[in-house]
């Protein structure tokens, strides 16, 4: 048996986690079946949604949430799908938040309706900037390329945390629905470290194309996609 059927054989073999990742897969896409109906009584037109980034993200959530299930729920032991199904909780949670705030906005709090956005606006960004590119490097055997690429899986993290804090303090990010939401911080505040929030910009940048970078060379050196199989 060659090492990578001895590994092919390690991450089939079945398991409760292979259960475990169709129950979130399925708690994911009930999410998804909630939030419409929530959009739907609360009377939100659908170029609300939209423009709330709603729509978008229930479309991730829907994309992610089934690859994850498929890849975990039959391979449980490589991460590659829990990674995916990472990325959709992050959505499915943060949507169902933004939801609930832009359906019901008249009627709430003003602080239970800048908890729920600050839920929205912090979670989604973790899906892009640490389950995504992870789930990139990784791929397919769920291991990075080489020792060597190790680092990019720490730089991975950080630069998702701090692409993660940008978004979240930004001023306006808690301006998604007509009432207005005092911003975590102030403005003079945020702007003031607008050279970190470059450098945070330029390093999930970075992050992006070396993880595509990392794939990329994956496969040409297995010599195709039928050496990646």
């Amino acid at each position: 048996m060659t090492t990578q059927q001895g590994l092919d054989r390690w991450q089939r073999e079945p398991s409760g986690l292979g259960r475990l990742a169709w129950v979130l897969c399925a708690a994911a896409e009930g999410i998804v079946v909630v939030s419409v109906v929530l959009l739907v009584a609360g009377h939100v037109s659908f170029s609300d949604a939209v423009n709330a980034y709603l729509v978008t993200n229930l479309g991730m959530v829907v994309t992610f949430a089934a690859i994850g299930g498929l890849v975990a729920g039959n391979r449980p032991k490589n991460p590659i799908g829990w990674l995916f199904l990472g990325h959709s909780a992050c959505f499915a949670v943060a949507t169902l938040a933004g939801t609930v705030a832009v359906a019901q906005q008249a009627t709430l709090p003003t602080s239970s309706l800048r908890a729920l956005l600050i839920v929205f606006m912090g979670l989604w960004p973790l899906g892009i900037g640490i389950a995504l590119p992870l789930a990139v490097q990784l791929f397919p055997t769920g291991r990075p390329l080489s020792p060597r690429w190790r680092w990019l899986i720490g730089l991975t993290v950080v630069s998702g945390l701090a692409f993660d804090a940008q978004t979240v303090l930004d001023p306006a990010a808690l301006a998604v629905t007509g009432r207005p939401v005092a911003p975590l911080v102030s403005p003079a505040a945020f702007h003031a470290a607008d050279p970190l929030w470059m450098v945070a910009t330029l390093l999930l940048v970075g992050v992006l194309a070396a993880s595509v970078a990392e794939l990329v060379l994956r496969f040409r050196r297995a010599g195709g996609w039928s050496g990646c199989s």
